[in-house]
């Protein structure tokens, strides 16, 4: 049940802070947080907000802290390479659909 809750957060939070960025109330929070990645870590480590699997590796890891002391497992970065997988795959498969093929 853990790991089901954390791919779907982490996979909802990397749709929200790339696909949807510059819709209101998430550009704000979303320009914030690219901002402080750019400042404070490097500037290329803020293309990460323009990628979705690559955001959804990250965005595990913000959302496994809060659910470590909620149920006391941390799997990161094992959780993150499996989000983004995840991520891969379902953006594949709307791909293929899309084309019709």
């Amino acid at each position: 049940m853990y790991f089901f809750i954390l791919l779907l957060a982490s996979y909802g939070l990397a749709i929200l802070l790339v696909e949807f960025a510059n819709k209101w109330p998430i550009k704000p929070v979303q320009l914030f947080l690219k901002t402080l990645v750019h400042d404070y870590i490097h500037w290329k480590a803020a293309q990460v907000f323009d990628c979705t699997v690559c955001m959804s590796f990250w965005a595990t890891l913000i959302v496994e802290i809060p659910l470590f002391f909620i149920f006391g497992y941390f799997l990161w970065p094992i959780s993150g390479f499996a989000t983004a997988g995840f991520t891969w795959t379902v953006i594949q498969a709307l791909n293929v659909l899309d084309r019709g093929e």
